[in-house]
């Protein structure tokens, strides 16, 4: 089979490949024609790695074979397209090719007016430039000229690193929680995370692209970054391309990943002095300088505070409080900013997470994230048990799942709303 209408898939892989992936591109595309109607689809493309055409290529088996799932996006024409019902008949009609293909799908919609009206974020930059259109007369991403780097937020590379930099305490809390813990997803989470601190990194020093092909090679040739977190960034990049899992399951596993952490951190606060525009951060202080900053922040306007803090005021006569945040918590000289953050938890959660990710953090820090995060106690394990039982709620919904197989007995809640 010819894959010219759609090019390369991989970063590397072989004619075979490409023609399987190609045809099961294909497949996908004849199911969504079949099971959505024009008013719930009018384009279907294939975003991520396999979108930018540098999906990875597993030949851990002795053949190639997809080691990531591959990302749909379906956009429907208007905001009253029925996208939940839309995306559950979609998914289960693809249950059948998903097995027979061995092959995960992660499906998305959004619709067109919904798309138009988006923000420059990373996932949008990168979508713009590294997509292929499946199906649809025109391609949705041509006329959104908006989705630039130079438009793109910096708090949402903020948000990029705590989501990636959180697959390191779901590593903590798999190997705190299994005996035998899988190896293989420890080290697939630990090189997400190398490289989500990488692309931030490239972001604040100026450098980002939407391609991984590029950002390694701007990363190999910077001189004010250092040498071992090029190295690392690299090794990672590589490992994304081409999986070598065996390099690393000869190594003491946990010594390797408190070495990642150890030269990531540094990573995490130059990107955050950046963005604050402080010479360096202490992370003891940095809640205080980070709501201090979302004060100023010109995108948020003096209405949208106002109503922010209606709303906070409103769950606080409800005694209805995010993250077990406490009474006195509203009536601190930060109130107004808190109530406004605890509405986008996502906000607050990155704000908590380096409190909660790097050791060493002071009793008074500890103690405010046991309070905000609604901890049995401020020690490190506690702490970072609420916070994953939080993101599970707030921050990815498909956490649940793993969470509740980690822990072998349901998701059990360590303090805040259930």
């Amino acid at each position: 089979m010819n894959n010219a209408p759609y090019g390369r898939f991989t970063h590397s892989g072989g004619p075979a490949l490409e023609q399987t992936i190609t045809k099961i591109v294909a497949q996908v595309g004849e199911t969504a024609r079949r099971t959505l109607s024009s008013a719930e689809m009018t384009a279907l493309l294939v975003l991520g790695g396999y979108g930018r055409g540098e999906g990875g290529v597993d030949r851990s088996s002795g053949e190639e074979r997809l080691h990531n799932n591959i990302d749909f996006l379906v956009v429907s024409p208007d905001d009253r397209s029925s996208s939940a019902r839309a995306k559950e008949r979609f998914k289960h009609a693809l249950t059948d090719l998903e097995k027979a293909s061995g092959v995960g799908f992660d499906i998305s919609f959004i619709s067109m007016p919904r798309l138009k009206r988006s923000g420059s974020l990373v996932i949008w930059y990168d979508a713009r430039f590294g997509h292929k259109l499946v199906i649809g007369e025109h391609d949705p991403f041509t006329p959104m000229t908006q989705f630039s780097r130079e438009r793109i937020p910096p708090w949402d590379v903020r948000n990029l690193i705590t989501n990636r930099g959180t697959l390191l305490l779901i590593n903590d809390h798999i190997i705190s929680n299994q005996q035998e813990p899988d190896q293989r997803m420890l080290i697939r989470h630990a090189m997400k995370a190398i490289i989500g601190y990488g692309d931030a990194l490239l972001f604040f020093l100026g450098d980002y692209d939407w391609s991984y092909r590029e950002k390694r090679r701007r990363m190999a040739v910077r001189r004010d970054v250092s040498s071992p977190f090029r190295e690392l960034y690299d090794t990672a990049m590589g490992f994304r391309f081409e999986p070598t899992y065996d390099d690393f399951l000869d190594l003491d596993l946990q010594k390797w990943l408190e070495h990642v952490r150890a030269a990531i951190e540094p990573v995490h606060r130059l990107c955050e002095s950046r963005r604050l525009g402080v010479e360096e951060i202490n992370w003891d202080d940095y809640l205080a300088l980070a709501l201090s900053h979302a004060l100023r922040d010109d995108a948020l306007s003096l209405r949208a505070w106002a109503k922010k803090g209606l709303l906070a005021v409103s769950k606080l006569r409800k005694g209805n409080h995010h993250f077990g945040l406490g009474r006195m918590a509203w009536f601190s000289p930060w109130s107004a900013t808190i109530g406004g953050l605890v509405s986008k938890e996502t906000n607050l959660l990155s704000l908590l997470f380096p409190l909660v990710a790097y050791p060493n953090r002071s009793e008074r820090t500890r103690a405010l994230a046991q309070r905000t995060l609604g901890a049995a106690s401020s020690e490190p394990n506690d702490l970072r048990s609420a916070y994953l039982h939080t993101w599970a709620r707030h921050g990815d919904i498909n956490f649940g799942a793993l969470l509740t197989k980690v822990e072998g007995s349901g998701l059990r809640l360590s303090g805040g709303e259930p």
